[in-house]
């Protein structure tokens, strides 16, 4: 069997094979299962537990894409359940792994207290802080603060310092466990670490426009026939609407990506045509008509500082 030295396993104190078969005979009639975990770009995961059938002249196949390593490959009775323990001499236990393949991490301070226990996506659970007792009222014998570290906020984070009519995009950035401390809280130490990324997004991410808007009136004599709107950026309809109905009807789309589109309306089971007005901004003067079974509005803006308004009459 093929091993790897210690960086980069599992549970972090065992070598790890590269090998993907498994040729173990099973001792009787029984069903097995088995577990194992791939390491994949990197990452560890857990297989699961799936059935068992190999044998020494017909292994087992660990069939997983990818995958670079395996780690705690375990075989049991498919009615059994097992958790396993790693441990550190003179410390303790350094890792478990319980029946559903769930991890927990334990780390230790420089006199081998226990100080962290970390899940397996290395978020601290639990956090002990050691202090000495002192005679009460002696205030020549100050009590220690408790040091708090900050959890890792893994992102991403928005930008949010754009103007008006503007959206900040979205980041990739991480902040690491544990680059900030504080004797104030844990919720405050962690207001720190969010706030790093915070700054990281607003000082590296750009702003695009906002969505805009579309409204559709319909006359107070309301519509026979369907009346379907589409919006078009070339060959491609972005958006595809209708008028409503009801007679003195107003509908308005707010999510309308930002762009330059052409307005193609058309009217359903109808020949008989109809007007239709497209006022650009709220402004009166930019009103255009069209008349027909199917009309069409060219260079239509619309965005979160420019709207569309359609009428049918």
């Amino acid at each position: 069997m093929t091993c790897q030295q210690r960086q980069g396993m599992h549970t972090q104190v065992t070598n790890f094979t590269t090998r993907n078969t498994v040729g173990w005979n099973k001792p009787n009639s029984r069903n097995y299962k088995i577990s194992y975990w791939y390491r994949q770009a990197g990452v560890w995961i857990y297989s699961g537990e799936k059935g068992y059938s190999g044998s020494s002249t017909n292994p087992y196949t660990l069939a997983v894409a990818g995958a670079d390593g395996y780690d705690d490959i375990k075989i049991i009775p498919a009615d059994a359940a097992i958790s396993s323990w790693t441990y550190i001499p003179l410390s303790g236990i350094s890792s478990s792994t319980d029946s559903k393949g769930k991890d927990l991490h334990y780390e230790y301070d420089n006199f081998q207290r226990l100080n962290r226990i970390k899940d397996q996506n290395k978020n601290i659970v639990k956090q002990i802080d050691y202090s000495y007792a002192v005679q009460q009222n002696d205030p020549a014998v100050p009590i220690p603060p408790t040091t708090y570290y900050s959890a890792a906020k893994p992102g991403p984070f928005t930008k949010n310092d754009c103007g008006t009519g503007y959206t900040g995009v979205t980041v990739t950035y991480s902040v690491p466990e544990g680059k900030y401390t504080s004797t104030i809280s844990q919720a405050a130490v962690d207001q720190l670490a969010q706030d790093d990324g915070q700054i990281y997004a607003n000082q590296n991410g750009t702003c695009t426009i906002a969505p805009g808007s579309l409204t559709l009136n319909t006359n107070n004599s309301g519509l026979s026939y369907p009346i379907t709107v589409k919006l078009m950026q070339g060959s491609t309809a972005v958006r595809t609407v209708n008028f409503p109905s009801a007679g003195g009807g107003s509908v308005t789309y707010t999510d309308i990506p930002a762009g330059t589109y052409t307005i193609i309306i058309t009217i359903t089971g109808s020949s008989t045509p109809r007007t239709f007005d497209l006022i650009r901004n709220n402004d009166n003067e930019t009103r255009e008509s069209r008349s027909g079974t199917s009309v069409s509005f060219t260079n239509v803006l619309i965005n979160s500082m420019s709207s569309a308004r359609v009428i049918a009459y």
